[in-house]
């Protein structure tokens, strides 16, 4: 059994009720023995900006299930909601990210583990330091935690909690 941490984000459509279904379908499909899900966050677009802004939050499962095995879960459930990949960082229905499987260091054209750019993105770390501060993240030798502390107040102020 591992541990797979993952962001998801959406600004198209009806976002927020995309990304409730889309937990429950990805671990049902990763058929997760444990579920642990962040509150949701809006957040300024990251790269493209001339887009609304995005809803995003993260989820850590226990699955069996190997890596390219999730990815594939994953890209199927982003198809199944019509992402679309017209511009890179673009709008989308739904966004699904691997960010960690449990300590593996994987780099394949298709997957890499930690994914890269985790690390730099507050949208991703404010949220994951909810549910997993305490996970390291073995490629910077870091808690999640101490990554999140690592970012900038400016980078930290474009992601807010929706109540």
């Amino acid at each position: 059994m591992a541990q797979v941490l993952f962001s998801l984000g959406a600004n198209l459509g009806e976002a927020e009720n995309t990304l409730k279904v889309a937990v429950k379908e990805l671990s049902q499909q990763t058929l997760a023995s444990f579920c642990k899900i962040s509150s949701l966050y809006k957040t300024k677009p990251v790269g493209y900006a001339s887009q609304p802004d995005f809803f995003n939050l993260c989820v850590s499962i226990i699955t069996d299930k190997a890596p390219l095995t999730i990815l594939s879960i994953a890209k199927g459930l982003e198809t199944a909601h019509h992402r679309e990949r017209l511009i890179k960082n673009g709008p989308r229905t739904l966004d699904i990210d691997i960010l960690a499987y449990d300590d593996l260091i994987m780099e394949r054209l298709e997957l890499t583990l930690p994914h890269p750019r985790m690390h730099e993105r507050a949208f991703v770390l404010i949220p994951l330091d909810e549910i997993v501060p305490n996970f390291i993240i073995q490629k910077y030798h870091s808690t999640v935690h101490n990554l999140r502390m690592a970012l900038s107040s400016e980078e930290c102020s474009g992601v807010v909690k929706v109540e």
